[in-house]
């Protein structure tokens, strides 16, 4: 009950509760809280503003795909409209992107969609194995008339990984992390951001 209070307190009646579920969804990842403190410094003050959803949008929302390149630290946000990205892991690396929906007029989802993949090498073959869907969401069952926020928000944790190729000549080829942002206005409008794909070989 403290907490919520304070959360009410800091972010207002509109946002404590989308922080507070962000937040658990964080610590339910196992999190570290080095990374979970940096995650809410860039965005767990930016639910945006609270707003009446309106009968009709004509515009999608905007859309981005956040995180710091494991190996350079910088910045890189995917965007609709940008080619397709592919950057290489490590087994040892671990970080979040940030997959974000903005509109003016009311953001109801955000959602991460994707899939993994290890390719190995048996004699001439390569086999493909360990295929997993990706989706997770953040869905707001407001209607007309309700009110909303503008942003949502939603953390994916990226690592690499450690599995092998079974079989006793099986060599280990790639393992792949393959991932894009999905945002939803309240009238169904959808946009998207290219699809990111890390890679460990």
């Amino acid at each position: 009950m403290r907490l919520a209070f304070l959360l009410r307190k800091c972010f207002g009646a509109g946002r404590w509760l989308l922080w507070l579920s962000a937040l658990v969804f964080l610590l339910q990842t196992n999190c570290t809280t080095q990374i979970t403190n940096a995650i809410i410094t860039d965005f767990g003050k930016t639910f945006g503003d609270v707003v009446i959803v309106k009968n009709s949008d004509a515009t999608p929302p905007s859309v981005t795909l956040t995180f710091d390149h494991p190996a350079t630290k910088n910045r890189i946000v995917l965007k609709p409209g940008d080619p397709p990205l592919t950057v290489p892991i490590t087994a040892n690396d671990y970080f979040y992107v940030i997959a974000a929906a903005e509109d003016p007029d009311g953001s109801k989802d955000i959602r991460i969609k994707g899939f993994t993949r290890i390719e190995c090498k048996l004699g001439d073959d390569v086999i493909t194995k360990g295929d997993g869907t990706i989706f997770h969401d953040f869905p707001d069952s407001a209607k007309p008339g309700d009110t909303a926020m503008t942003r949502r928000w939603l953390p994916y944790l990226v690592s690499g990984t450690s599995a092998g190729c079974q079989g006793r000549n099986a060599k280990f080829l790639a393992y792949s992390v393959n991932i894009s942002a999905e945002g939803e206005n309240f009238s169904g409008l959808t946009n998207q951001t290219p699809m990111v794909t890390f890679v460990q070989k």
